[in-house]
């Protein structure tokens, strides 16, 4: 057994409360807890993901890299600027890594810790931030859907590596896929076009009304990220966009105009 399949097999070990799966992603505009609610707590960590999902976040997104056999909730590639370790992330082995601090006490999560916690919760945004983790990551959510029921609307794929998507797709073209993008929207489009693609994520510095409008027409979702003052996320809504990424959910869910009921 891999250590892949050893960390998947977490999952059917949680002792946490069974929810009735919900219907991800249904309100009018959503948003996602952006690397947890990290705005208040350390990003990508338990704590952040924990917080947002109190906050009452439709997803959340986190960033996946592998190193040796296991898929760790980590942004950078440098240690630095997150942990109190030096050095490039690849560097080191996972038995090290999950003995930093990622800031105030916690530990770089393992991506199936991260999927014990939410227990089907909310809608989980998996970014891959690598070159390499593709198979890794559709391994996973395969086997989550197949052995631990989780429905594949809550587990979305991301990346600005098409051909991380690319692979994903072809290794289970069921997962659904959202496609980041900043300079290249029109590239973007037609890649997603030629996926199946289910969302596009474009930067908030680089949307605009016609990307929101051409991306509707095709049938996708758009989900803009990183969008933390009231003012954008009032512009984006009076755009249609479906969603958005915050670091401060909490801000976002309260000056909606609709709330769920």
């Amino acid at each position: 057994m891999s250590r892949n399949q050893l960390s998947a097999n977490v999952l059917l070990t949680s002792t946490g409360p069974k929810h009735k799966v919900p219907t991800y992603l249904h309100r009018p505009f959503v948003c996602f807890g952006h690397r947890g609610a990290c705005g208040y707590a350390p990003e990508n960590t338990l704590r952040a993901f924990d917080l947002a999902i109190q906050q009452g976040v439709d997803g959340i997104e986190l960033d996946v890299q592998q190193v040796d056999d296991e898929l760790l909730v980590f942004h950078d590639k440098t240690l630095n600027r997150t942990t109190n370790g030096v050095g490039w992330i690849t560097d080191f082995p996972v038995s090290v890594l999950r003995t930093l601090d990622a800031g105030d006490g916690e530990r770089i999560p393992l991506l199936s810790e991260v999927l014990t916690l939410v227990n089907q919760r909310v809608c989980v945004n998996i970014e891959i931030k690598d070159h390499q983790s593709a198979e890794a990551v559709a391994s996973l959510v395969t086997d989550c859907v197949q052995q631990h029921h989780w429905p594949y609307e809550a587990l979305l794929i991301s990346s600005f590596d098409f051909d991380q998507l690319r692979r994903v797709h072809n290794a289970n073209p069921a997962i659904p896929l959202g496609v980041l993008c900043e300079n290249n929207l029109d590239e973007a489009l037609v890649f997603a076009e030629e996926h199946a693609a289910f969302s596009m994520h474009p930067s908030l510095t680089c949307v605009n009304e016609s990307f929101v409008e051409q991306a509707h027409g095709t049938g996708f979702k758009v989900y803009v990220f990183t969008v933390n003052e009231l003012a954008d996320v009032a512009r984006m809504i009076a755009w249609g966009v479906d969603g958005v990424f915050s670091d401060v959910p909490d801000r976002v869910l309260a000056h909606l105009p609709f709330m769920p009921s």
